[in-house]
């Protein structure tokens, strides 16, 4: 056993093996140089908890740049940043997501009463104006709605409806209510 109490300073890379709890604890004052890593061929990382207002994950360790590059940030706001692209069952390639399984399912759940759930889409135009689209599950009816930019504060209005019985209400240009199909 190895303990140290007080102030102490130490060169170099410290390293744990074989000891049967493996708990690393750095306080510090330099978030910008401190890393914790693990490496090995017969152990995998059991657990790492860690304790901070931003904590990073780096991938691309090299010896003359040792954080490598960055790959998640977690922020005390419980936000999650992913540098790059995320694959679920498969690597995410040139896809922002990409979810790989027979019958995948992606859920979006609205937690509270009345509560809505939606998709959300944010593209440009030609003239790099951008336009807010949504699919929006709205109590138990399916809604479509387009025409949101920063002339309306990015507000889109109800184009088309799906409602529990399958009627589909398409509202046309200039019309309040569309024909029900």
């Amino acid at each position: 056993i190895f303990q140290v109490t007080g102030a102490s300073t130490f060169g170099g890379d410290v390293n744990v093996e074989n000891a049967g709890t493996r708990i690393i604890s750095l306080n510090y004052e330099d978030s910008v140089n401190s890393i914790i890593s693990h490496s090995g061929t017969n152990f995998a990382l059991e657990s790492l908890n860690v304790r901070g207002d931003s904590i990073r994950f780096y991938t691309d360790y090299e010896a003359s740049t040792p954080k490598g590059n960055i790959t998640l940030t977690l922020e005390n706001s419980h936000n999650a940043k992913f540098e790059g692209n995320v694959g679920i069952g498969i690597s995410a390639g040139g896809n922002n997501l990409h979810i790989y399984k027979s019958n995948a399912t992606a859920l979006i759940q609205a937690s509270n009463t009345s509560g809505i759930a939606q998709v959300q889409f944010f593209p440009r135009d030609a003239s790099n104006v951008a336009h807010l689209q949504s699919i929006k599950g709205v109590d138990s009816s399916l809604t479509f709605l387009t025409g949101g930019n920063s002339g309306n504060s990015y507000v889109p209005t109800e184009k088309m409806r799906i409602d529990t019985s399958g009627n589909v209400d398409i509202v046309a240009v200039g019309v309040d209510k569309g024909a029900i199909l």
